[in-house]
């Protein structure tokens, strides 16, 4: 797809080449998916993009005001320079959100300092989910059945769940990243990286979190009923006496196994003495 829009560069292709998740290919893709129409996209429509581009240089020498007030148009329905700044700055975070190595950053940070923080929809009402009506755990350490609990008592209704994540880090963290000492522009960056992040990246990474540790969570209570079942099936089917077991078949012949008072099989074979073969005597 990144191909078809002529925009897949070497580096990019390696990145997409070497990435061990499927989360990270949506993180590289996402500048170049195609988008619904978003409050950035509509601002594009209004001719923003290049009062953002500028925006984002951080090497203006003019005041906002004076930047923007060249984007007012009537006909494009920017109708003041204060319009005109909403418009890039939506334009801005849409870019911000979009950077793949911002979201592997927040999201890593994300795992290692978040929680997961759950409360009672209504703390009077009695469910076998009550451990959990006022309950955090850093993500690093919630057991799978915790979270499969937690997911069980938020689908009946009685909780809601949260990641909590280390939102103040996180946005410093963006900040020194991506703000320049240019007074002109520094206030309408922090605020679309503010904008950005509570809007567009923390929601989403939030989602892809709750995604990868309930799989994990999952993965991890089959591999446990796996061994359950295993050690069931393979008990003595009768203490103390040898078993025959007889499987019926007519065409494809009976299958027999024969097992001894410990469940050890001491052997199987087939056998055809049912028509059309008939090998009774056999």
């Amino acid at each position: 797809s990144i191909e078809e829009q002529g925009k897949l560069t070497d580096e990019l292709r390696e990145k997409i080449q070497a990435a061990e998740t499927l989360v990270v290919v949506e993180d590289l893709y996402r500048p170049y998916r195609p988008k619904r129409r978003t409050r950035a996209t509509i601002a594009k429509e209004k001719g923003l993009e290049p009062l953002a581009n500028t925006i984002l240089l951080q090497m203006t020498k003019k005041t906002l005001e004076e930047e923007a007030s060249a984007y007012i148009d009537p006909e494009k329905e920017v109708n003041t320079w204060q319009e005109a700044l909403q418009g890039a700055g939506d334009i801005l975070a849409e870019t911000i959100s979009d950077d793949a190595n911002y979201r592997i950053r927040i999201r890593s940070l994300t795992q290692k300092e978040g929680k997961i923080v759950t409360e009672a929809k209504d703390e009077k009402a009695e469910s076998v989910y009550e451990m959990y009506y006022d309950f955090r755990e850093p993500l690093s350490k919630v057991t799978g059945y915790r979270v499969l609990a937690i997911n069980r008592g938020e689908k009946e209704k009685f909780l809601t769940v949260k990641v909590e994540a280390p939102d103040v880090q996180i946005v410093n963290a963006l900040n020194k990243t991506m703000v320049k000492d240019n007074l002109n522009t520094k206030a309408l960056m922090e605020e679309a990286i503010l904008d950005a992040y509570n809007r567009l990246i923390a929601p989403s990474i939030e989602r892809d979190i709750r995604s990868e540790i309930t799989e994990k969570a999952q993965e991890g209570a089959i591999t446990v009923f796996g061994k359950n079942l295993t050690q069931l099936l393979m008990q003595p089917p009768i203490a103390g006496k040898v078993v025959l077991g007889w499987d019926p078949a007519f065409r494809t012949g009976c299958k027999l196994a024969v097992v001894d008072s410990t469940g050890k099989v001491l052997d199987t074979v087939v056998i055809f003495p049912t028509a059309p073969q008939n090998k009774v005597a056999e």
